[in-house]
């Protein structure tokens, strides 16, 4: 089976060329039975990201690819779901912030027969490692509420560590450019009857992140509390549209 490792970049110059050395070992290592194939999407940087992908891919082979501004994580997975000619994609963050070791449980997973398989760090058997107490409870309470309006039992839905199906993949239709896509995927699969597992990992927050601003945190939940309103609104058209073709 092949097997795409996807990560999108943004800003990370300096470390992404670490980035693809880890994934590019780990598979030669750990991922033997698989054929793998790796795609780096630089969203827009100006520091030298892409470049570094470029320089990467003449060491290890792999596919670099890259926005032409900013756009977001959902905009760069967009990019490369299409580029992606593994029959599972595996996406992830550029700076690992899950365990790359957790790849077999993932695939385990699709193997299973499962179409969509995530990663959570709030089951009984993960957790978050280096987070600051506001972001775990904005986490938490967000994961609840995304359940409710989603319809799908999940502990975590913006995490950006989880398998596809290529051909699941490459079929939905997301909308959101940022993290929000990550939110609206699950809506999409579990609305089309996709099959969605979750698995347990550990998120280790770096510690640069834990030094966000109260505007950051504001800012985080005014775009939550827009990307459900985004949802509803879809779900009530959805039923609103299906009404009239009965009648």
């Amino acid at each position: 089976m092949k097997v795409t490792l996807l990560f999108s970049a943004y800003r990370e110059g300096k470390g992404v060329g670490e980035t693809v050395r880890k994934l590019s070992e780990y598979a030669q290592k750990s991922l033997r039975e698989y054929e793998i194939e790796i795609i780096g999407i630089d969203d827009g940087s100006n520091d030298g990201t892409y470049e570094a992908l470029v320089e990467a891919s003449k060491k290890y082979g792999i596919i670099a690819e890259k926005n032409p501004v900013n756009m977001g994580q959902g905009a760069a997975f967009r990019r490369g779901f299409a580029r992606a000619s593994g029959e599972v994609i595996i996406t992830m963050d550029s700076d690992l912030s899950y365990p790359i070791g957790d790849i077999p449980k993932l695939l385990a997973k699709i193997e299973e027969g499962y179409d969509l398989v995530l990663t959570s760090p709030f089951t009984r058997e993960s957790r978050m490692e280096n987070a600051p107490f506001i972001r775990l409870f904005l986490s938490k309470v967000g994961s609840l509420i995304y359940s409710v309006t989603v319809g799908a039992r999940i502990s975590c839905y913006t995490g950006a560590f989880r398998a596809y199906r290529a051909g699941m993949a490459k079929k939905l239709e997301f909308r959101e450019n940022r993290f929000g896509a990550q939110v609206e995927i699950i809506w999409l699969a579990n609305r089309l009857g996709y099959r969605i597992a979750e698995v347990p990992s550990i998120l280790s927050v770096r510690k640069r992140e834990d030094r966000g601003s109260s505007f950051k945190v504001v800012k985080g939940i005014i775009e939550h509390l827009r990307l459900l309103a985004v949802l509803v609104i879809r779900d009530l058209k959805g039923k609103i549209g299906m009404e009239r073709l009965v009648k």
